[in-house]
């Protein structure tokens, strides 16, 4: 019994997943998020204009910016878990291994629930406060783009 099968490298032609949120342009190598360019997003847009934009469908009013970004640093806390691996990697890790394992310490409250908006802004609003070694690197707003 033989099946008449082609090859296709890769993921080519593959439809992986349909969403109204973003579009992947490959012929020209974009990605567009509701409509932006991610590129013209990284270079132009902070990361509370994005995470609204992904979150609303729409760019965010000056006030509503104002208000999400105050939501967003009144909530910005590790969790005990999360200062306990802060506090248990050596000075000199990597900056992406210790982001990688404080993240994912620091999720692990919320299983298997679909987050909601107020979840995502709120994920550790219980948490304790910064630990003093690492966490004022590791919480620290940046204003640099992609």
């Amino acid at each position: 019994m033989s099946t008449n099968t082609s090859y296709v490298p890769g993921l080519e032609g593959i439809v992986a997943s349909q969403t109204a949120i973003s579009m992947v342009d490959g012929a020209n190598g974009r990605l567009v998020y509701q409509g932006y360019v991610i590129a013209d997003l990284a270079e132009e847009m902070s990361f509370e204009e994005v995470a609204f934009l992904l979150w609303e469908g729409r760019l965010p009013t000056r006030s509503e910016l104002e208000a999400l970004s105050l939501e967003l640093a009144a909530n910005r806390s590790l969790t005990q878990a999360a200062n306990i691996t802060l506090d248990a990697l050596p000075n000199d890790t990597d900056p992406m291994d210790v982001l990688r394992s404080v993240v994912s310490v620091q999720g692990v409250k919320h299983r298997l629930a679909k987050p909601t908006i107020p979840l995502a802004i709120h994920a550790s609003s219980s948490a304790s406060s910064r630990s003093s070694r690492g966490a004022s690197w590791a919480m620290q707003p940046t204003t640099s783009t992609c």
